[in-house]
């Protein structure tokens, strides 16, 4: 928090054009890490990724199978859907992708027309995701080359639950795109929504993360956590920065650690109830295996 609380003030001083304009320097962020292995490690990974084009799609063929272009089945975590299954478990590709293009701008789409869809799967996310309905889709164009497109269910806002003034009308997805593109520095050149009119679900579109690009946070996440928080600090702190009025932010916050201690104690208390959540979920699955099991094995063990 005081990366954050810091980074604010500081960007409270420029005018909303320098804010808007402001980056943060990946390369720069890296040479800054303490960790020197860590640093070497990184360096690395940014000079392998430069060198084979950091448009190149690394996911394929790790995620396909066969001859025929087609998303390998990892259950549970990937595989398709079933055509025959309820409407709870089906999504209708080819309309949800023609609602998604409707919506791109004419040089995204232009870019996306030389791409054809060749498969479309379920694929379970982070934790973030859980209890949402979010595939993977896999266009190939004339010559072979791939594109991962990610569909993540929209829902509504948690803010909502505040107030009803909070309530956001319109497509869900839309409400998460245009809030990526107000926040991020560079957002994905094929972000997008779109809707399932079967099933009325809400979705946004992405590329499909880079498998060796996202490997940098895993390390830093691992080595170095405390650089890695305060780089996440400054981050949300630029994001907030150009989404809401940073001089009323870094007043709020002011210049002591106050701010700081009450989101840890958040942080420890939320961590707390996730291990007491955890340990109900494992008493209630422990029940459930009993249930089901034979009445002999049962009275064996009672």
């Amino acid at each position: 928090m005081k990366a954050y609380r810091g980074h604010i003030a500081t960007l409270a001083k420029l005018s909303p054009l320098e804010i808007w304009h402001s980056r943060i320097d990946l390369e720069q962020e890296i040479g800054a890490l303490g960790n020197g292995r860590l640093r070497r490690k990184l360096a690395q990974v940014i000079h392998k990724t430069r060198g084979q084009g950091l448009s190149k799609d690394d996911n394929f063929p790790h995620l396909v199978r066969g001859d025929k272009p087609r998303i390998m089945d990892k259950p549970p975590t990937i595989f398709h859907l079933e055509a025959k299954a309820d409407a709870r478990y089906r999504l209708a590709a080819e309309p949800l992708i023609a609602d998604y293009r409707k919506r791109l701008a004419p040089d995204r789409l232009r870019l996306l027309d030389r791409f054809t869809l060749k498969d479309l799967a379920f694929k379970a996310v982070g934790v973030g995701s859980v209890g949402t309905f979010c595939c993977v889709a896999l266009f190939m164009t004339a010559d072979g080359e791939p594109l991962f497109l990610q569909l993540k269910q929209a829902q509504h806002s948690v803010l909502e639950r505040l107030s009803p003034k909070l309530g956001y009308e319109g497509n869900q997805g839309r409400r998460v795109v245009e809030g990526q593109q107000m926040m991020q520095a560079a957002s994905d050149i094929f972000l997008g929504f779109a809707q399932d009119d079967a099933s009325g679900r809400q979705f946004y579109v992405r590329t499909l993360k880079n498998r060796r690009l996202g490997g940098i946070s895993e390390l830093s996440e691992s080595e170095d956590l405390s650089d890695y928080a305060q780089l996440c600090g400054r981050t949300l702190a630029r994001a907030h920065a150009r989404s809401g009025d940073p001089a009323a932010i870094a007043g709020y916050m002011g210049k002591s650690e106050v701010f700081d201690g009450a989101v840890a104690s958040f942080a420890i208390a939320y961590a707390e109830q996730s291990a007491v959540d955890f340990a109900a979920l494992v008493r209630a699955k422990g029940s459930e295996k009993a249930s089901k099991a034979p009445e002999h094995r049962r009275t064996k063990t009672r």
